[in-house]
């Protein structure tokens, strides 16, 4: 009986087990791209084959080398990266649709602002120009040309009981991110979503499967106790076991494809050896294709896609990813929205909360008004995250689940007889005032909200006279002035 064990280092190996075993180790310096991407090209369709080899010998080498030296958010390996740029190029049919491709791809894992600076290498070593080369990853090939994302009107229907996790404007943000999850949602290959906390990864994935017909999605809430027993737990509940000529195996039972959604798949805590169970046993899931029972019976899974989401900050409680792992699954690195995609999602909101309601002033109906107070809004929340940060108090963490949670709460006012900007404001102290820890911060936050609502609409808010309440009945509200 021979044995074989694979790991990624040996730290943890002492002398007298090293002495007694043969080593082998295989560095990224030993391994060849080209052959990496030759395998690779073999499962393209043969009258793509072709093409697709001359523009990576054209492109993809030198954009590799250029991601080679640049900082990645996750870490991960060689082959991780070449598998993230091939993965975006295995459906196009054209050089535009290519360039795209290996930008979504190989620049998948670097911040925003270094995947910029990538696309417009690309685009200068491949000789293109994009619609806009000051926001060259606002676009997506289209046959042999390139166009633009189209910013979403404010016309957009959303029911405000779904504004939160079901609501979705489709700004370009939204549009990029979700053009680099369709190949994989196409292939079934897993992936994870990286970005901060509040930044609309939850909500993304969610939409992106909705859209996709007969797909169901398992969300497990991952915490540091998160272990493979919960996963195997959720996989028998939503699959049925059958026997096949390969063994026994799980499939979707309500669904044609069930997606394993995993959140915050970096909070499980590693044992003493700096291995996470849960990671462990994902890999073997992605690797092998199944798991092995208590009774050591394979059981294969098919139809079934994992996807997770981290926020890469490595602040307590959040642990790094095995390598293992992330080179085995697809990586897309997300931010916060600009400024002007902030506006256009909470002016849409506002819309649909306001047309729902029964509303005193109708010119807070008009686009030109209910805009102004979206970037009223905006600015109030840009003003008070860049005021009050996480290196004052670790609990001055402001996002725009903050903001949603705002817009969503104007519908438990009676906007009929009361001031909206009141309101606004009312909301405001209630989801920033209130987390904050002294006088003086509270009065600076006071003063910037004042001053933020006289510049913009010459609206004052008596903050200690003003209160709101909902004693007399659960959904109609009244505004108690306390005179002194």
């Amino acid at each position: 009986v021979n044995f074989l064990f694979e790991t990624h280092d040996l730290k943890w190996a002492s002398p007298a087990t090293v002495s007694r075993m043969g080593m082998i180790f295989l560095s990224d310096e030993d391994l060849e791209v080209r052959r990496i991407v030759t395998r690779w090209l073999s499962s393209v369709p043969q009258e793509k084959a072709s093409a697709i080899q001359g523009w990576i010998d054209e492109l993809f080498y030198k954009t590799l080398d250029f991601v080679l030296h640049s900082d990645y958010v996750v870490e991960t390996t060689l082959v991780g990266t070449v598998m993230n740029g091939l993965s975006q190029i295995q459906n196009v049919n054209s050089r535009t649709e290519f360039i795209c491709g290996i930008i979504r791809g190989l620049g998948g894992n670097l911040s925003l602002s270094q995947r910029t600076t990538l696309a417009k290498e690309v685009m200068q070593w491949s000789g293109e120009r994009p619609p806009d080369m000051g926001s060259p990853l606002d676009c997506y090939g289209d046959g042999n040309s390139f166009s633009s994302f189209i910013t979403s009107s404010n016309k957009t229907n959303i029911d405000p009981k779904d504004i939160g996790e079901n609501a979705v404007v489709s700004t370009v943000a939204v549009q990029r991110t979700l053009k680099c999850m369709d190949s994989w949602i196409t292939n079934m290959e897993p992936f994870i979503l990286v970005g901060p906390e509040g930044c609309g990864k939850s909500m993304i994935i969610n939409h992106a499967f909705r859209q996709r017909r007969n797909i169901g999605i398992a969300t497990i809430h991952c915490n540091a106790q998160t272990t493979a027993d919960d996963i195997i737990s959720k996989i028998s509940q939503l699959c049925s076991l059958y026997s096949s000529s390969d063994g026994r195996v799980y499939r979707p039972r309500d669904c044609e494809r069930l997606v394993l959604y995993l959140k915050d798949i970096n909070l499980p805590k590693p044992d003493i050896y700096d291995t996470c169970q849960l990671i462990a046993f994902l890999q073997q899931i992605i690797t092998f294709g199944g798991f092995y029972d208590e009774a050591l019976e394979f059981l294969s899974l098919e139809r079934i896609q994992i996807v997770s989401s981290i926020n890469a900050a490595t602040t307590v409680g959040r642990h790094q990813l095995s390598t293992r792992f992330t080179a085995v699954v697809r990586i897309l690195v997300v931010d916060y929205p600009e400024t002007s995609e902030l506006i256009n999602v909470y002016d849409t909101f506002l819309s649909s909360i306001l047309q729902n309601m029964n509303i005193g002033d109708k010119t807070w109906l008009q686009h030109a008004d209910r805009e102004r107070l979206a970037n009223t809004i905006v600015d109030i929340y840009q003003k008070t995250r860049e005021k009050f940060t996480v290196d004052d108090r670790r609990h001055y963490l402001f996002t725009p689940r903050d903001v949603t949670q705002w817009i969503r709460n104007l519908s438990r006012y009676d906007l009929k007889s009361e001031n909206l900007l009141d309101a606004v404001a009312n909301e405001a102290n209630r989801i920033f005032r209130d987390r904050l820890v002294d006088n003086d911060a509270c009065s600076r936050f006071d003063q910037q909200l004042a001053g933020i609502l006289r510049t913009n609409f010459r609206h004052t808010v008596d903050h200690q006279n003003c209160f709101f309440s909902s004693l007399t009945s659960d959904f109609f509200s009244f505004f108690l002035i306390l005179k002194k």
